[in-house]
């Protein structure tokens, strides 16, 4: 191998590498976000009114942590994936009333966020709305 093919090899190697970094890292601001959840279910005529709460967020915790499995326990995150700024998820939770499986998705735009969840209890199924934006730093 010449000096000039192991430097090509070297460069390509490292793009190849700060590119899959980047794609696990969605252009999010770490720290206080404000998040509001509008549930909708087809069988309710009636909006229900949307629920708002604050929450610190980091990279490594991406997923809201309220909203689609409350009064819920033992939730465990099945599955997550993250393609450029959008993190995907599949979680699920005990209920008195059986399994919750909630599968969900937000897209990361800096200082906001966007998403959905469908949530699933057995023949029942109901759909959320996220939204989000950057607050500020969050109290340690």
């Amino acid at each position: 191998m010449t000096k000039k093919t192991a430097w090509l090899l070297s460069i390509i190697s490292i793009f190849l590498l700060w590119s899959m970094a980047l794609a696990e890292n969605p252009n999010m601001r770490e720290g206080l976000w404000e998040i509001s959840i509008n549930m909708k279910m087809p069988e309710v005529p009636m909006q229900l009114p949307t629920q708002v709460h604050t929450q610190c967020m980091t990279r490594k915790e991406l997923i809201p942590q309220k909203g689609p499995v409350q009064n819920c326990s033992g939730c465990k995150i099945l599955e997550t994936k993250i393609k450029g700024d959008t993190v995907y998820w599949i979680e699920e939770c005990n209920a008195p009333d059986g399994t919750v499986r909630a599968e969900g998705k937000i897209t990361y735009s800096g200082e906001s966020l966007k998403g959905k969840v469908k949530i699933t209890q057995g023949n029942m199924t109901m759909w959320q709305d996220i939204s989000g934006k950057w607050v500020g730093k969050c109290n340690k």
